[in-house]
Order: C-alpha cells, then structure tokens, then sequence
C-alpha cells in the first residue's frame, strides 16, 4: 500500500478508537495461555455486540463468532470491527469459518471462500481495505 491509503487508513483506526470499545491492541497478538478473547463490543457506552477471537503470532486472527444485537445490524457494525481488527498493523489475515446467514457478509467484506477448508473465509488486510476504505470512511463521517 502506498503512504496515502496509509494515511487513510491511520484516520480510520483514530476514528474507530473513538466511537468503539473493541479489541484493544495488546489483546490483538497476546501469547493468549488460553487461545481465545472474548470482548463485548460496545459503540458510544452501549453494548451492541460481542466476537470472540483466536490470536497468533503470525499475524492471522480467527473468528470464532461475531453477533450484533438485531437493531444493530445491517449498519456498518462489523465492517468497522474488522477494520479496528486489521488497525493492528501486525494483523495480515483474519480466517472464519462461515455459516449460511454470515456468507454474503464475508464476501462484501473481500474474503475469499473456500468450503474444502476448516476456516472457509480469508480476509487480507489489503484486499479488505481496497473493497472497503471508502465505506468505512463514509459511515465515520472522515472526508
């Protein structure tokens, strides 16, 4: 990525620490003795949701699961929650595995499926942010 779509995505990740209490960066690549972090995921001090996230050190983030409560969905929620994910520069892959209802989410979102895997869904950071930049900087209000 050139230092510009740099420089976007920085003001994204600024943006997103504002208005989300996510996946706070130590937890993001911790030595984690138990393999998994489970976080709420609150927007303006409400609870709007949780994931529950398998870290390792080389970079790639499992998703075990991610829900919003049904009044929260269809807004941008976890397209903002993958980009506070991928915000951790260290973070180059997310994996999931998908049900039925999360297949067109991941497919907006850039990932490659493949049903022959354990983990079906791959997200790339820069895949992601190439499809998604404009929207997330749109749903932040960043100009």
């Amino acid at each position: 990525m050139d230092s510009d779509s740099n420089n976007e995505i920085q003001k994204i990740c600024d943006k997103l620490k504002e208005h989300y209490n996510i996946l706070e960066k130590e937890y993001l690549l911790c030595d984690c003795s138990n393999g998994k972090f489970k976080q709420t995921i609150s927007k303006d001090g409400k609870d709007i949701g949780g994931i529950d996230i398998t870290p390792n050190e080389e970079g790639i983030v499992v998703i075990n699961g991610i829900a919003f409560a049904k009044q929260e969905r269809n807004k941008g929620n976890g397209r903002k929650v993958l980009a506070m994910i991928f915000c951790d520069t260290k973070v180059v892959k997310i994996l999931a595995a998908s049900v039925d209802k999360s297949i067109e989410f991941y497919r907006k979102m850039g990932a490659d499926i493949n049903s022959q895997k354990n983990y079906d869904v791959e997200i790339i950071r820069e895949k992601f942010f190439e499809k998604n930049i404009e929207k997330v900087k749109s749903c932040l209000k960043i100009i």
